[in-house]
């Protein structure tokens, strides 16, 4: 029988991940729409075309603090739950888990 807290540390290691993907989601929305507010000042577009883009650059922007924040979270509640469970060392999902705290300690800086 597959033991729970494998189960469980699966669910944390995949909500990083997509926490992670998330993030560079919003990075690239972000970038697309300081590209199209850019273009817009060049094409000397009308004020409120160009206060739209900042509109939603911001909340790119608020997006991606929320994501970063939320990723702080798990990436703590994950390295508590790794500290809980030693005894799981020698699986593979938890090296893997620990790469994952690896690579969202790297976005996090």
């Amino acid at each position: 029988m597959d033991d729970v807290r494998n189960r469980d540390m699966k669910d944390l290691i995949n909500t990083l991940f997509f926490l992670l993907n998330q993030q560079n989601i919003h990075l690239h929305q972000i970038a697309i729409e300081e590209k199209r507010f850019r273009k817009s000042v060049m094409n000397f577009a009308t004020t409120h075309k160009k206060v739209e883009h900042v509109c939603h650059i911001r909340d790119f922007q608020l997006l991606l603090a929320e994501n970063a924040r939320q990723i702080q979270i798990h990436h703590e509640m994950l390295q508590k739950y790794l500290d809980l469970n030693e005894d799981l060392k020698d699986t593979t999902l938890y090296q893997q888990a620990g790469e994952v705290l690896k690579e969202t300690l790297s976005t996090l800086k």
